[in-house]
C-alpha cells in the first residue's frame, strides 16, 4: 500500500499536466489578450482617456506623458455636461470585435487583430462650423456648439458609421499584458 499511493500521486501529476499526451502546455493566453485589447478601445470609445493610458505599458508611457496622450488620440478629457453627453450618445454607434491573437512568446508580445465599428472619423458637420461663424462663436463656445451638434446627430443616427481594421500590439510586463502606443 505505501508503494501504490506515491505511484497514484505521481500518475495524477502526469495526467494533470498531460506529460502522457502532450507534455505540460503553457496556459493559453488569447483570450486575457482579447480581452485587455477590447477593453482598451472600450475605453477610449467612452471617452475614457484616462483608464486607456494606464493600460498602456511602461515604455510607451515612458514616452508620452497623459495630456500628450489625450491630444494624440484626439479624446481630451473632460467633466464638462457637453462632453459627458457627447461621449454618452457616441458609445452606443459603437463594437469591438476581436478576431485573432498571435502571441511571441520569446518577446512577450501579441498583436490582436480587431474591427472597430464607429461614427465615421471624416465625419465632420460643416454647416455647424458655419453656423457658429455666423453667430459669432469663437474659441471654447464655437467647439462646444459643434460637439452639441455632433451629439445631436449621433442621437439621431445621421452620422454615418464605418468598420475600421485594427492591428494591436501588446507586451507583458511582469504578468499583465498592457498595450503598446505608438504616435
Amino acid at each position: 500500500m505505501r508503494r501504490i499511493v506515491p505511484v497514484l500521486i505521481g500518475l495524477t501529476i502526469l495526467f494533470a499536466c498531460g506529460f502522457l499526451t502532450t507534455g505540460c502546455k503553457e496556459e493559453d493566453e488569447s483570450g486575457i489578450i482579447k480581452a485587455v485589447a477590447k477593453g482598451y478601445w472600450e475605453a477610449l470609445f467612452r471617452g475614457q482617456t484616462r483608464r486607456a493610458y494606464e493600460m498602456l505599458d511602461s515604455e510607451s508611457q515612458g514616452f508620452t506623458v497623459y495630456t500628450d496622450y489625450a491630444r494624440a488620440v484626439g479624446l481630451m478629457p473632460s467633466q464638462l455636461p457637453e462632453i459627458q453627453e457627447y461621449w454618452a450618445a457616441y458609445y452606443p454607434h459603437t463594437l469591438v470585435e476581436v478576431h485573432s491573437v498571435v502571441i511571441d512568446k520569446k518577446t512577450k508580445t501579441a498583436v490582436a487583430s480587431l474591427s472597430l465599428t464607429q461614427p465615421d472619423p471624416t465625419w465632420f458637420p460643416d454647416e455647424a462650423v458655419a453656423e457658429a461663424e455666423e453667430l459669432g462663436l469663437d474659441g471654447v463656445e464655437k467647439g462646444l456648439f459643434v460637439l452639441g451638434k455632433q451629439t445631436e446627430a449621433l442621437k439621431e443616427g445621421r452620422v454615418p458609421i464605418v468598420q475600421i481594421p485594427e492591428n494591436t500590439k501588446l507586451r507583458k510586463e511582469e504578468d499583465k499584458w498592457r498595450i503598446i502606443y505608438t504616435r
